[in-house]
């Protein structure tokens, strides 16, 4: 695989560190005025939130996400009971 096919390429060496995509994460964040509290972390969540909104497939987020354990991917699903609830309200508007 060739560099291109990263995000981002170390310098120094073929992967970067997590700590230096966690830094240039917080970089391109602050240049993009971001709230400072996103993170690499809540932006994995909003992929995982969004794709699970598209697809209503908790396999195919379990598998995208690399989780261990699909209990942890079922916080997805939960997420979306609340908007449930803003839809049903929206009905009776």
């Amino acid at each position: 695989m060739g560099p291109e096919a990263f995000l981002s390429v170390s310098e120094r060496s073929e992967k970067m560190a997590l700590s230096a995509v966690q830094k240039r994460f917080k970089k391109w964040a602050k240049l993009a005025d971001l709230n400072p509290r996103y993170s690499i972390h809540s932006a994995r969540h909003t992929y995982g939130t969004m794709l699970y909104r598209l697809t209503k497939d908790l396999r195919l987020v379990h598998k995208q996400l690399g989780h261990n354990s699909s209990q942890i991917i079922e916080v997805y699903a939960d997420l979306l009971d609340e908007d449930v609830e803003k839809a049903v309200n929206l009905l009776y508007a």
